[in-house]
């Protein structure tokens, strides 16, 4: 240490004096390297008046770069070509010549696994203090720990190395922070990223996009730090990362003192999935794009279907909500009149939508009956709204169109029963008991249906949807059973009014049975807003505690591929012993920290942002005051 102090090593700044290190574990001696090894090296016990923290730039090599790289080796030689050393007694320096190759040669016997990829990374610590002498003494205290800590951990500790970096390195602390590694340099680390255990414990990948909205804090940016104002915030640009899908999942048990809902309930906690929802909507509607050729700017409308009672105007927290009914708007679902058999869209969507609204009808009365129809009572209410449409339209006649303007010349539900009736008479006629105790059932639910909310099934349509930027659609009114079949029944008319680049957020997805999505809603929410360019954001009230349906059950539903498929996920409290079930999602494993904080179910604001197009994941403290 006392080369530090005369080569002047250090940087003073504001009062405090601060030197910084490169951690050096040599090669070789870090093979089967722990997360407790991890521990023992970047958590040394501070002595009073210091400070220490780490920073571990890291990057990501992409599958291609590292395969090339491995072309590049093969070619020019081994890396180890460049490093010093020879022959010894010493078992390390004899094995020197084939260690450093030892990820390279692993990557290249998996290579056709492209999921597959490698970290490059170096680690530094950085010791503070106001008295240069306490960085002397700090650094005494680190290096004389690490020779004597239990033999476990000591067989990596006792070669670790403290490399102090020159006087300008030291004053340029930025360059280090956001350092970009290069795969060339010697001095970096290499590893397979399943293997990197050091993710989550360097100081440098805190989450800011140059636009965008606050989420909270990076609970790893400052741990020596309490109060939250001095902490790296986590900005998030919601409307550039959201392009296709999202899912943000945050049990209800996670719900924070801090954001209630004015709804007159002595429970009136907000749940936190839809305060991070609304802060993504926020962020989307404030994402107006200029049409450089026209000059036009096209505003994105943000439409919420809230499932679980939550609503913008209700939260108690918010600020940036504009009361005007061109900007938000707030429809009571339980008094719309939506026509279940009439379909809305184009025109060349209609051969779709045929087929869709057998599926539609069949669904609603499914729901009706406790999900118990069979495939063949399905079929013959397919049948009977087949016959139903045979008037408006047919592939055969171009003349005729199930897309009418005229909502009250159009069939109601009653026309199913009618021909369902018919069929259950002729049934009768023949003495066919079990069609007929089954077209029975489907009558007496389709009635049931209309008799529980009349107004909500029978009617003609005289629902038209918001035009404000910020729709929310409440179903709070309506029975459980009711509100998916409310859901069910508004999708479509809802969606064919959004145009490219809107938004849809379903609050409380869980609230509607995967079997629903996978039968009917999935054709709007998934395939139909893709194909229209139609952004959705999936919020969960529940993870994996077991107090409601998991994200994992809509898994081939709502998504395909829980990583690839979704622009990112923001997760919250998960149990420890569901954690393997989480990481096999990811198809990579998460490290001890990580593990420890996103099941740490004191931390009710905590949760982990994963996004797939930068691999970034950040876990972030919910902050108490949010821009709502």
């Amino acid at each position: 240490m006392k080369y530090v102090l005369e080569k002047r090593n250090y940087s003073y700044d504001n009062g405090i004096y601060r030197a910084i290190f490169r951690i050096v574990i040599p090669y070789g001696r870090g093979v089967g390297i722990t997360v407790e090894d991890v521990l023992a090296i970047i958590k040394p016990q501070k002595i009073p008046d210091c400070e220490i923290y780490s920073i571990r730039p890291r990057d990501n090599i992409s599958h291609r770069r590292t395969l090339e790289f491995l072309g590049d080796i093969n070619k020019k030689g081994n890396p180890e070509d460049d490093m010093e050393g020879g022959s010894s007694s010493d078992e390390l320096k004899q094995n020197l010549s084939i260690l450093p190759t030892r990820d390279w040669h692993e990557y290249g016997t998996i290579q056709s696994e492209e999921d597959l990829g490698s970290v490059i990374y170096s680690w530094y610590m950085v010791i503070e203090a106001k008295d240069l002498q306490k960085i002397s003494e700090q650094y005494e205290s680190i290096v004389s720990r690490w020779k004597i800590t239990d033999e476990e951990t000591k067989r990596i500790t006792k070669y670790v190395e403290l490399i102090p970096l020159d006087n300008q390195q030291v004053k340029k602390l930025s360059t280090i922070l956001w350092k970009s590694n290069d795969l060339t340099d010697m001095k970096n680390s290499t590893t397979m990223q399943y293997r990197y255990t050091g993710l989550g414990f360097y100081k440098k990948g805190v989450l800011q996009d140059n636009t965008g909205i606050p989420l909270g804090f990076d609970i790893y940016s400052s741990e020596t730090l309490e109060q939250e104002s001095k902490k790296s915030r986590v900005v998030i640009n919601f409307n550039k990362r959201t392009k296709t899908r999202a899912l943000v999942a945050i049990p209800r048990l996670s719900r924070m003192e801090d954001f209630r809902l004015d709804n007159g309930k002595e429970d009136n906690k907000a749940p936190l999935s839809s305060v991070v929802g609304q802060l993504i909507a926020n962020d989307i509607i404030i994402g107006a794009k200029v049409n450089p050729k026209t000059g036009a700017t096209k505003v994105p409308q943000v439409v919420h279907f809230s499932l679980n009672d939550f609503a913008y105007d209700l939260l108690n927290e918010q600020e940036l909500l504009i009361r005007r009914a061109s900007y938000y708007d707030r429809v009571d679902m339980s008094t719309v009149s939506i026509n279940p058999l009439q379909p809305f869209g184009k025109f060349d969507e209609e051969s779709e939508l045929y087929s869709q609204f057998q599926d539609k009808i069949a669904t609603i009365i499914d729901i009706m009956s406790d999900y118990t129809l069979d495939n063949s009572s399905k079929n013959n209410i397919r049948n009977a709204v087949q016959n139903t449409y045979a008037k408006y339209w047919s592939d055969k006649v171009d003349t005729r169109s199930l897309l009418t303007t005229n909502n009250m010349s159009f069939d109601t539900i009653s026309s199913v029963i009618n021909d369902i009736d018919r069929s259950l008479r002729l049934a009768e006629s023949q003495n066919r008991e079990k069609k007929v105790d089954r077209l029975d059932d489907i009558s007496m639910s389709i009635k049931r249906a209309i008799g529980e909310v009349g107004r909500v099934l029978s009617s003609h349509t005289t629902f038209e949807p918001s035009k404000s930027r910020q729709v929310y659609y409440d179903f709070s009114r309506l029975s459980d059973r009711m509100k998916v079949v409310q859901f069910v029944n508004s999708l479509n008319i809802i969606i064919s009014r959004m145009s490219k680049g809107d938004c849809l957020i379903i609050h409380g997805v869980d609230r509607i049975p995967p079997k629903v999505f996978a039968d009917y809603a999935k054709k709007e929410v998934v395939e139909r807003c893709e194909a229209r360019g139609i952004r959705v954001v999936y919020l969960f009230d529940e993870t994996m505690t077991g107090n409601g349906r998991s994200f994992i059950e809509y898994s081939n539903i709502l998504y395909e591929d829980f990583y690839d498929s979704l622009d990112y996920q923001i997760l919250g409290y998960t149990p420890s012993d569901s954690l393997p079930q989480l990481e096999s999602l990811y198809r990579n494993s998460f490290n001890t920290q990580v593990k420890v904080d996103i099941s740490a179910s004191g931390a009710k604001g905590r949760v982990m942002f994963v996004d797939k197009s930068t691999m970034h994941n950040e876990v972030v403290d919910i902050a108490r005051e949010l821009p709502l």
